[in-house]
């Protein structure tokens, strides 16, 4: 490995002995070599840090450091300050990532100057499979509007399809907010609207695991979950009013109604907008912003 290497993979683990294994497979076996595995173990009580020191035995880029629970925001940023690699990729320790995944961003980030590289992403379920973002081709972007719809954002606000050049990281102190769910809507719109280019590439391909206690899955008889998303929501949208960024708001409420079992009215409504739809045809649009 090179005295600074490509990418810093940051995998925070808490808990994670039921998928680890599969994930530091992943990342070990990428045909991009020129990697450095910062393995964060955030307080885990079950046998992860067993298996992490024995995939350390094994491969000499990981990097295993221990700690007391602090949480994935506290845990990401950790990664951050201790990675010294040119770009910075997360991988969340019961997903796993294509072998030609970091090889593949890593390129057409290269080959284009990019600050940020992203791929697709697969969402797992039991024995099922679907597409959450693809790209069927590579494209680039470097206008705000552009680079958000590239991102899919302000919708889909996933950390983990991409990898950030560090010092572009660094430079605008862009760090996680901590103590808080839904961490990744408050910190992906600010870095995509302040990277110079953002481009995308297919056969990048990230598969996140849908568990039961995913913060999706538990947000709704979760309190301080469902007060966080809804602040996190406030905050995106809050975020591109002010930058005029010409893209739709994210809809905090979405309400139907049903009529024999099928839905002929749906409201969708933020602390912006308000849109009517009577069997998918938009009958009204109340805006609520005068800069929209």
């Amino acid at each position: 490995m090179t005295a600074q290497p490509k990418i810093s993979v940051i995998i925070p683990v808490y808990n994670a002995e039921n998928y680890l294994r599969k994930c530091l497979q992943s990342v070990c076996e990428q045909s991009l070599k020129d990697l450095e595995i910062i393995c964060i173990n955030d307080g885990s009580t079950d046998n992860s840090q067993e298996i992490l020191e024995r995939f350390a035995a094994d491969d000499s880029r990981i990097r295993i450091i221990k700690q007391s629970n602090a949480g994935l925001s506290a845990t990401r940023n950790k990664g951050i300050f201790l990675a010294k690699g040119e770009y910075l990729g997360f991988v969340d320790a019961d997903d796993w990532i294509n072998p030609d995944f970091y090889n593949t961003l890593y390129s057409a980030a290269d080959n284009k100057n990019a600050d940020v590289a992203l791929g697709g992403i697969i969402c797992v379920k039991d024995d099922s499979r679907k597409p959450l973002i693809w790209h069927k081709k590579s494209q680039s972007a470097v206008k705000s509007a552009e680079k958000f719809k590239l991102c899919k954002l302000p919708a889909y606000n996933y950390v983990v399809n991409k990898i950030y050049r560090r010092d572009f990281i660094l430079r605008n102190k862009f760090l996680f907010t901590e103590g808080v769910y839904y961490e990744d809507m408050l910190w992906s719109s600010p870095v995509i609207f302040a990277a110079n280019a953002v481009v995308s590439v297919p056969d990048a391909t990230y598969y996140y695991q849908n568990t039961p206690n995913s913060i999706t899955n538990t947000t709704k008889n979760d309190l301080k979950k469902r007060l966080d998303l809804k602040k996190a929501t406030e905050n995106i949208n809050e975020f591109i009013v002010l930058n005029r960024i010409p893209v739709s708001l994210r809809d905090e409420y979405k309400i139907k109604m049903y009529f024999l079992g099928i839905p002929f009215l749906k409201i969708y409504s933020n602390q912006f907008q308000k849109r009517y739809y009577f069997f998918r045809i938009k009958i009204l649009h109340i805006k609520k912003n005068p800069l929209f």
